[in-house]
């Protein structure tokens, strides 16, 4: 039941739909789309160039002003409510959750590759995020039961574009590097985890089918299932490993400056994107029973409110079957090879 309703569209993976927008939320779009040349420089400075106003206080100027030209804040609130005459649907919504995610790193760092001052901060006060931004990213966080600062969930799957008619590869609809630096640094990392998450549909199956085989004491068929998710497990790996390395000869240079460092946070003590809020490895923790003591492990309970609520719930059930541990106590039977 819980890996039926991983999301609340009702599909897994869930698809974000970009064309389907309220009319007072297309300027956000906009936003996402021109931001680019202003945010980023290339190529990396050796150091950090002063003005009468650092940069990245420059670029926060700048989105104030166009969200005060172009937003009504309180139609937008009044569109993403639950309650509206007209809902948003599923779909809708993650888009817009990617689109405000992007917004607000872009807004939280104002620069590319991050500026000093802009490190300093510590709190949401520090950055004084416009209303315009944060008020309805918190709406929209609140609808998948996550923390409003970036995670994985909406920043990777809320920006996956699926491949359309003359467009046989996925890619990123909002990305950081649009014009100024060559995209395909970007999408090729955030496709490579994208994926990886819609590759792991199988694998999650396959762990169900194992739990059930399991608990109605079907050893045959708890290790044709364990198979199924030792093959699906290589291929989620796969997925990113090929995604590395026949991207481009830029990706190892300048991951770090570029798509690292401003995927982070560091407000209020939350956190910002980190591979421990992926479905994928945190199905894989639960599902084998993995203690708490490492620091792997620890990262990902304490991580567990940047994954929607329909994913604690699912992961929550894989614990609750401790296959893992199972496993472990009986190394006799069939299953035993697999400890």
């Amino acid at each position: 039941a819980a890996l039926a309703n991983l999301d609340p569209s009702g599909v897994w993976p869930p698809v974000a739909d970009f064309d389907h927008w309220p009319e007072c939320c297309m300027p956000f779009a906009e936003l996402c789309d021109s931001m680019g040349d202003r945010l980023l420089v290339y190529p990396p400075p050796r150091y950090e160039t002063r003005s009468k106003e650092s940069k990245h206080l420059k670029f926060r100027r700048w989105m104030r002003e166009f969200l005060d030209e172009h937003v009504n804040l309180e139609e937008v609130m009044a569109a993403l409510a639950l309650d509206s005459p007209n809902p948003i649907g599923s779909n809708t919504r993650l888009g817009l959750v990617g689109c405000f995610t992007m917004l607000s790193l872009a807004y939280r760092w104002g620069a590319i590759p991050v500026v000093t001052a802009a490190t300093n901060e510590k709190t949401l006060a520090d950055v004084d995020f416009p209303p315009a931004i944060r008020m309805p990213y918190v709406a929209l966080c609140d609808y998948y039961g996550i923390v409003a600062a970036p995670a994985s969930f909406p920043f990777m799957m809320g920006n996956l574009q699926w491949p359309k008619k003359g467009q046989p590869e996925f890619r990123c609809r909002f990305c950081f590097h649009k014009k100024r630096l060559d995209t395909q640094l970007e999408s090729t990392f955030r496709a490579a985890i994208s994926l990886s998450e819609v590759t792991g549909i199988e694998v999650y199956k396959a762990m169900a089918r194992v739990v059930g085989a399991m608990d109605a004491g079907d050893a045959a068929a708890a290790e044709k299932a364990m198979v199924d998710v030792s093959n699906g497990v290589k291929e989620v790996f796969k997925v990113i490993f090929e995604q590395f390395v026949h991207g481009t000869p830029d990706m190892k240079r300048l991951f770090i400056l570029y798509i690292q460092e401003p995927s982070g946070w560091g407000l209020d003590g939350l956190h910002g994107l980190s591979a421990s809020q992926l479905l994928s490895l945190r199905a894989m923790d639960a599902f084998c029973s993995f203690k708490n003591d490492s620091t792997m492990a620890g990262m990902i309970i304490e991580l567990d409110h940047y994954t929607t609520a329909p994913m604690r719930r699912f992961t929550n059930a894989l614990r609750k079957a401790r296959v893992g541990e199972r496993l472990a106590k009986d190394k006799e039977n069939e299953l035993g090879q697999w400890t």
